[in-house]
């Protein structure tokens, strides 16, 4: 079996979901939960949450090929398979602790994947729902993100922001952050 790098790795790491052939690995069990999952179509109008984390990924791919990246971009709605059907097509708190706890059990299916980048990719899952109003947080609030999602990542991270529709202010606020505060 391929390792989870491997998948992600190359021009279009998003063929091993288009093609159905995750179908056939059952460590990727989690995202056949993902189809059908409705989202309110005003926000994603790709669709079910499987057609939207590929094109989160496909659009991170098409920018990086950085794996911890990728890797937060094909899991950072992971949380959505936890929501309650009787509140589809919202998906409130997604980005939780429970959310959090689902990737860590979905990435010790792979050994090969260090510490620090499940730390950056549950980050994302925490931040990036937050992170559409960065501009609200206070500095203490500003330092506690970049702390946990880890200063060196913050450019995977707004990636992954920018492909999931993040509006560009927001994005630009965290950079101009970063920059002026040395990180």
């Amino acid at each position: 079996m391929k390792t989870i790098e491997e998948i992600l790795s190359g021009p279009t790491p998003q063929s091993f979901f288009t093609s159905g052939e995750f179908r056939t690995d059952p460590r990727f069990l989690i995202f056949i939960d993902m189809i059908s999952i409705p989202q309110p179509i005003r926000y994603h109008p790709e669709g079910d949450v499987l057609n939207h984390v590929v094109e989160v990924l496909a659009t991170v791919a098409t920018a990086t090929d950085h794996f911890p990246a990728r890797l937060a971009a094909i899991l950072h709605d992971i949380g959505k398979v936890l929501t309650p059907k009787e509140i589809w097509p919202r998906h409130l708190n997604h980005d939780n602790t429970e959310a959090e706890t689902l990737a860590r059990t979905f990435l010790a299916q792979f050994p090969e994947v260090e510490e620090a980048t499940i730390a950056f990719v549950t980050a994302t899952i925490h931040y990036h729902m937050a992170a559409k109003t960065f501009h609200e947080f206070k500095g203490a609030a500003r330092r506690r993100m970049f702390r946990k999602l880890g200063p060196e990542n913050i450019e995977a991270f707004c990636l992954v922001l920018l492909a999931d529709h993040t509006e560009a202010k927001e994005i630009e606020e965290i950079l101009l952050f970063k920059k002026t505060n040395n990180l």
